[in-house]
């Protein structure tokens, strides 16, 4: 078992659905079994990896979950496998139960998004199909630690106006990118949706109009491009991928504009 590695990736694959089916029914604990080792400074990397497994070990029951899923998805070492059975069942452990790593999440949301990201724009039409929900979900655990309830010092404060400001970034360099396509665009719109609320908590007014207008704008672009007849249904298809998300974002949006004018013509 330690020495073919494949073998190995399956039996961590299976480990992972059964967490996956577990979470649905149990919350893990999330007190730490152990105070933490004391550190060791040495040399060697055999001495470095004792120390880290021995400290995840002392970790909650919950953070060792998370830990274990946040390895499964990394991107290094991954990508000339045939399979991607440890991949997925990570993905899919993040896609159903992001929102109970919340706290977690939002200490290490750039290592994360970038392999969710990654595995978005995989080959593999299982891999990407699992990451589009993956993502999705990150983003609601993401937007969950970001709720003001959450926030209550001067400090958690600042954290959090970075944090936002990183994502809505992320989002509006997506959403004004030319020519990017629909799947790709489809990711920042979702975001601007979910991270709607953030943006009446850290940002002002004129900030949600413009991710309206954004949005508005973008609406022309998706649901009425400018194509011959022989290339509409191809067009179309693909552009009513997208329609879902303008929807739900434009709504979610709505909600938290203080008034909404209708212009008169």
């Amino acid at each position: 078992l330690v020495k073919d590695v494949k073998f190995e990736m399956l039996i961590a694959a299976g480990a992972i659905e059964g967490l996956v089916n577990y979470l649905v029914n149990f919350t893990p604990s999330s007190t730490p079994a152990n105070p933490p080792p004391p550190i060791v400074r040495s040399k060697t990397k055999e001495d470095e990896k004792r120390y880290n497994e021995e400290r995840i070990r002392c970790e909650s029951d919950l953070k060792r979950i998370y830990i274990y899923a946040a390895r499964a998805i990394q991107t290094q070492d991954q990508t000339n496998l045939n399979r991607y059975a440890l991949v997925k069942a990570g993905l899919e452990l993040f896609a159903q139960h992001s929102t109970l790593f919340t706290e977690y999440l939002y200490e290490d949301y750039p290592e994360i998004l970038r392999c969710i990201r990654a595995w978005n724009a995989h080959d593999n039409y299982d891999v990407k199909k699992v990451a589009q929900r993956a993502y999705d979900t990150f983003l609601l655990g993401v937007a969950n630690a970001l709720k003001e309830t959450n926030v209550k010092t001067p400090e958690e404060r600042r954290r959090a106006v970075q944090v936002f400001q990183y994502f809505i970034k992320e989002f509006r360099d997506k959403i004004d990118t030319p020519e990017l396509e629909i799947r790709d665009l489809a990711m920042g719109i979702r975001g601007y949706g979910i991270f709607a609320n953030a943006c009446k908590l850290y940002g002002t007014e004129e900030d949600i109009k413009f991710m309206f207008v954004g949005l508005i704008q973008r609406c022309e672009q998706i649901a009425m491009p400018t194509v011959t007849l022989s290339q509409a249904m191809d067009i179309f298809d693909e552009r009513f991928y997208g329609l879902p998300n303008l929807i739900d974002a434009l709504s979610a949006i709505i909600i938290e504009m203080t008034n909404v004018k209708i212009k008169k013509r």
